[in-house]
């Protein structure tokens, strides 16, 4: 029998992967049990599409974010291996070579379709991502290459704030002392990383904070955000003002308090 030892404690949604959370307020840690699995496993599977996932009874689905065509062509390409990359063109040829084009805050326009290649992505300071898709024209980033992006903090604080409206983020590996607001409206965050080295820590309390509204996150691994002492380190918080949160499918671990 293969040893299960040493192993991390992940915490799942119960039968159904689903949670959704209509009230503010609400620390994420109901219809939560606990699973094991062996230490250093991959980031969470990909799994089946949530639309094919049958819902608890009373939770309807996602408002957003669940059924969105994963084969809609790219109209900008992010690639900081390619030499010819810059901030300007995010063309195939010509890449951008950072996400937020070389600053510290970017908007992307209703219908943006975002491929992102090559990593890892140095990240510091204070990071601002607005969307300002629609339902029929959202704005889409995904990672390309079959995994995760990596975006790496290299142990210094960073803070990212995510707003605006229509937004869907996918394949993403945000690691080593990233926080994350969620501000905005109807965003989606699918195959997302926010981990920490497992002898390192962090100084901030909550990991994600939502402060939106009609806000999707699946299929992703928040682990190894611990603070010193015993404090208070909540994975997911739906903060004040949050409603219509889905929180599905994800290995939430070693984030302690």
């Amino acid at each position: 029998m293969r040893s299960r030892l040493p192993a991390r404690q992940v915490i799942r949604a119960t039968v159904a992967d689903a949670l959704w959370l209509p009230l503010s307020a609400l620390l994420l840690t109901l219809l939560l049990t606990a699973a094991f699995s062996p230490a250093g496993g991959q980031s969470a599977a990909a799994g089946a599409p949530v639309a094919t996932q049958q819902m608890p009874v009373g939770i309807p689905r996602p408002s957003f974010g669940h059924d969105v065509d994963p084969d809609r062509a790219a109209t900008i390409f992010v690639d900081n291996t390619n030499d010819a990359c810059d901030n300007e063109s995010g063309t195939f040829e010509a890449p951008l070579c950072d996400l937020f084009r070389g600053g510290t805050s970017v908007t992307y326009a209703a219908g943006d379709v975002i491929h992102v290649f090559g990593g890892p992505y140095a990240i510091s300071g204070d990071l601002s991502l607005i969307a300002t898709g629609s339902i029929d024209a959202p704005v889409i980033i995904r990672g390309m290459g079959g995994g995760r992006i990596l975006f790496d903090g290299a142990g210094q604080r960073v803070n990212f704030r995510w707003d605006g409206s229509y937004g869907v983020i996918e394949n993403i590996d945000f690691y080593h002392k990233t926080r994350h607001v969620i501000s905005g409206h109807h965003l989606a965050f699918s195959n997302i990383g926010v981990r920490n080295p497992v002898h390192a820590f962090i100084d901030f309390n909550p990991v994600v904070n939502i402060s939106g509204h009609d806000v999707l996150i699946q299929r992703s691994e928040i682990g190894n955000n611990r603070r010193t002492s015993d404090l208070d380190s909540h994975g997911i918080n739906a903060g004040s003002g949050s409603y219509n949160l889905w929180i599905l499918d994800n290995e939430i671990y070693n984030n302690n308090g």
